[in-house]
């Protein structure tokens, strides 16, 4: 008697594909195109140093979810240099191993919606 096959549904894809340089396109594990459409999530240059916090708004889950309905597939992350260091002209609570704590947390966010983090430095030690 014939037999009907067995399907499994697919596994919804978790995490941004990884990227390659193929002459001059982002290309995926399977060299596909990747084109970079995004939006910046701004406060990690500043906001520190400035002492108000890590970022300019929230970036817990729903928030990241918010980028990602909006069909981005990549979160820039620009970064401050003498936050990141631990230098002693930012407030403890944003410096050092706090900063950079925050800043692996939204990159793990955002690879967990599925977009690309393009984590920049922005702000250098005394260069605004």
């Amino acid at each position: 008697p014939p037999t009907t096959p067995t399907t499994t549904p697919p596994t919804p894809a978790t995490g941004a594909p990884e990227l390659t340089v193929s002459g001059n396109r982002f290309t995926d594990q399977n060299g596909a195109t990747r084109r970079l459409l995004g939006v910046n999530r701004s406060g990690g240059e500043f906001m520190c140093v400035q002492g108000y916090g890590f970022f300019d708004g929230p970036v817990d889950d729903a928030s990241v979810q918010a980028i990602a309905d909006w069909k981005a597939n990549t979160v820039r992350i620009p970064l401050n240099e003498e936050c990141w260091l631990g230098l002693d002209n930012v407030k403890p609570e944003y410096r050092g191993a706090n900063y950079v704590t925050a800043v692996k947390d939204l990159v793990a966010r955002v690879l967990a919606h599925g977009m690309t983090p393009v984590v920049e430095l922005h702000w250098t030690h005394g260069q605004y």
